[in-house]
């Protein structure tokens, strides 16, 4: 037995009585855990969507780092929305653990709110032991390892891309059957919209001009493809296929190193989502704004390198996958030491060739579609 097992079976001797399905008549209160990245968010959309679809009446909250909070902006499917930097997802931000006191105070925060059910979209300890000491009667996670006895309904792990976990999740704690995963999308956003337009338009954009979104960043280095290459891809997008090219950037002086002139985007998230739905086709390294771009129905071609591809990826028509896995150490992860991730080797596989004609089977398959 795990050491974080066998302390939740002191912590809690009896195995908690499962609740599962709510309902609209025994779940008036919901709480949503979702603190880690913004890309984790984006793909929890589908399961957004299905429980407010499922709990009408219901005051549905939702806890997110401050970090994606900006995301939620006129988002129709939750009440409310907190913000909360636990210092248990601290260590991904190189922060430690420090600020233990602060999320004591958001445990009791929350509490006090009297919650009927609450659920931890992503499955894993540092939000399941919150969750715990938030004390709704019925706490549902999935999980294959440590924290279920903390949980009253806890479920298997799905395994599969992100996007299709969290709407297991939600249809699991509603009761309903199984489904194939649904497709990741955006809601309306009239108010980011408008002022998305408005920054475009500063920024010297064309709106009768078919653009595509190029999006060479990523939170982690070893995710970004070449910017040389971004730099080449653009080119030629603009001289064979006549598009014209928006960079999104998170700050102005990045401009520099990737437009030579072309029109840049840098804003908030809920404006970085309308823009992109403003886009004919996005070329995107495995980042939030790849996710973002998927969700707001833009065709997107996704850069994989290290990362795991088959969990974070996205699937089906409007989208193409790029990546090469022949490492011996895929898929690594953050705190990994392999050579080749932090030589860029990965990703350095991946050929302008190859994006180019995903860009363009991608604009083939849907030519009338504007954008």
């Amino acid at each position: 037995m795990a050491l974080s097992d066998a302390l939740s079976y002191l912590l809690v001797p009896r195995r908690p009585v499962p609740r599962l399905p709510l309902a609209p008549g025994t779940c008036s209160r919901l709480l949503l855990l979702r603190l880690d990245g913004i890309g984790d968010n984006v793909c929890s959309f589908p399961a957004l969507e299905m429980l407010r679809r499922g709990l009408p009446d219901a005051h549905i909250t939702l806890a997110v780092g401050p970090w994606a909070a900006p995301l939620y902006r006129e988002c129709p499917w939750i009440n409310e929305l907190v913000e909360w930097d636990t210092a248990l997802y601290g260590v991904y931000r190189n922060r430690g653990i420090g600020g233990l006191s602060c999320d004591l105070e958001m445990v009791r925060t929350l509490r006090r709110r009297g919650f009927d059910a609450g659920i931890d979209l992503r499955g894993d300890l540092r939000s399941i032991i919150p969750l715990w000491l938030i004390a709704p009667p019925a706490r549902i996670a999935g999980i294959s390892c440590a924290g279920k006895r903390l949980l009253s309904d806890p479920l298997p792990s799905p395994g599969g891309p992100e996007a299709g976990r969290a709407a297991y999740l939600a249809r699991r704690a509603l009761g309903l059957p199984a489904a194939p995963p649904t497709a990741v999308r955006d809601w309306p956003r009239p108010r980011a919209l408008e002022r998305a337009r408005a920054r475009l338009d500063r920024a010297g954009w064309d709106p009768g001009a078919p653009s595509v979104a190029l999006c060479p960043l990523a939170l982690w280095p070893w995710k970004q493809w070449p910017g040389s290459r971004f730099q080449e891809l653009a080119g030629r997008l603009k001289g064979e296929l006549g598009l014209q090219v928006v960079w999104f950037l998170e700050r102005p002086e990045q401009a520099a190193a990737y437009a030579l002139g072309d029109p840049v985007f840098c804003g908030p998230l809920d404006e970085a989502a309308a823009a992109l739905g403003l886009c004919r086709l996005a070329v995107s390294n495995d980042s939030a704004l790849m996710h973002l771009a998927v969700a707001a129905g833009c065709r997107t071609v996704q850069l994989f390198g290290p990362g795991e591809a088959a969990r974070f990826a996205h699937t089906g028509a409007g989208v193409e996958l790029l990546h090469d896995g022949s490492c011996p150490h895929y898929p690594c992860t953050q705190r990994g030491s392999c050579e080749n991730r932090s030589a860029g080797w990965c990703l350095e596989r991946i050929g302008g060739d190859a994006v180019f004609a995903s860009c363009a089977a991608l604009l083939a398959a849907d030519p009338g579609r504007q954008g």
